[in-house]
């Protein structure tokens, strides 16, 4: 009963804004799985699991869609106060090259030498690094749909048509058990974050 009342009061105060982000994105995990599936094979996670934050987005380790979408990863953590992550893809076949650096704890990212701003920002929780799987997935050159009923995030990077990804998503969404899934995916949030450019100056 204690660990209840612990936990509910963890949501309250999350809800009321008087958490910081890894509490609050802590309180969160605690409410409802969620799902993430490439090209409709469902990605497992042995220790941090993804979730949304408080800004709505899918949060994931950023080795998933970085490895996935045949990118690397890297770390400068040196400085307690500017954690940098490093995600570069050498340009190969149809694939661009794609050089992004990030920092955690802030929306500010450089995306092949120019600024970006994310609508959440990544952050270090269980020994991972958490990061929008929308951003960093359409920057690498894939799409992202969410189903809301089966609370899945999706991400195709073989250029799927509508109808193919559509036919995934009630696939795997059935094998959840939603008997019915409904397509078009729903427009809520989580949705696409808004990746806008910084003003000069900035």
């Amino acid at each position: 009963m204690k660990c209840f009342y612990t936990i509910l009061m963890a949501v309250l105060f999350w809800s009321l804004g008087f958490l910081p982000v890894d509490a609050a994105s802590s309180a969160k995990l605690l409410a409802k799985n969620l799902y993430l599936y490439v090209d409709g094979k469902a990605v497992n996670f042995p220790d941090q699991k993804p979730y949304v934050d408080s800004s709505e987005r899918v949060m994931v380790p950023v080795r998933f869609p970085a490895q996935t979408l045949g990118a690397k990863v890297g770390y400068d953590f040196s400085d307690p106060e500017n954690r940098e992550v490093y995600i570069q893809r050498e340009a190969s076949g149809k694939l661009a090259a794609v050089d992004i650096i990030l920092k955690i704890g802030d929306e500010k990212v450089r995306v092949n030498g120019k600024t970006r701003l994310m609508d959440t920002v990544a952050i270090a929780a269980n020994g991972r690094t958490m990061v929008p799987v929308r951003f960093v997935s359409e920057y690498l050159g894939a799409e992202v749909r969410w189903h809301d009923a089966s609370k899945a995030a999706h991400v195709f990077s073989k250029g799927q048509s509508s109808e193919e990804q559509d036919e995934i998503i009630i696939d795997t969404a059935k094998s959840l058990g939603i008997k019915k899934p409904v397509i078009p995916v729903s427009p809520q949030r989580p949705s696409v974050p808004t990746i806008k450019s910084v003003q000069k100056g900035s």
